[in-house]
């Protein structure tokens, strides 16, 4: 009786009409979540999902409007369902992905590891060689925090399109 198979997992469900004499009273959105923390302004779920709405108090809004769930989480198991109503793609959603990942993960502390503050830069580590490289997937200069893979921070600039590799040890190679 599911429009989800996974609907207990992911702590929501469509509106099929079987339903509608039933009060959907869970609709409070979270005020700061990990998934949503380091996007500004709204997030694009292209074309999204109608009539999506939660199961119980427990599942985590994230992004409700128009009266219906767009992002969401709900713990499950050892690990968490994350509902996302569309991803098309873009730098913001390729973070917001990211970061659903690790939450679902029960992961978030091991994001800081080679991890780039800004979602235009990526960084991408290679310890067999004892390097990450931190890219600019821009054609605009960009600036970011890099946080390495022993948890310090430091700033970068990069001019458009620039990779920049960096030994593990901490000695730049331009």
């Amino acid at each position: 009786g599911r429009f989800f198979q996974l609907a207990d997992a992911l702590g929501i469900d469509k509106e099929l009409s079987f339903s509608l004499s039933t009060d959907k009273y869970f609709d409070e959105e979270e005020e700061e979540h990990f998934i949503s923390k380091d996007l500004k302004g709204k997030i694009d779920f292209g074309e999204s999902m109608n009539n999506i709405y939660s199961l119980s108090e427990k599942t985590e809004i994230i992004e409700y409007s128009n009266g219906e769930i767009h992002l969401s989480s709900n713990d499950y198991g050892k690990g968490r369902g994350v509902y996302i109503a569309g991803l098309p793609y873009n730098k913001d959603n390729a973070r917001l992905l990211m970061r659903s990942m690790f939450y679902a993960a029960h992961k978030e502390e091991e994001l800081y590891r080679y991890f780039a503050s800004n979602p235009a830069v990526e960084v991408n580590a290679y310890p067999d060689i004892d390097k990450y490289a931190i890219i600019n997937n821009t054609d605009e200069e960009q600036k970011s925090i890099i946080y390495d893979g022993d948890g310090d921070s430091y700033n970068v600039e990069l001019s458009p399109g620039e990779i920049s590799w960096v030994n593990i040890k901490g000695d730049n190679n331009g």
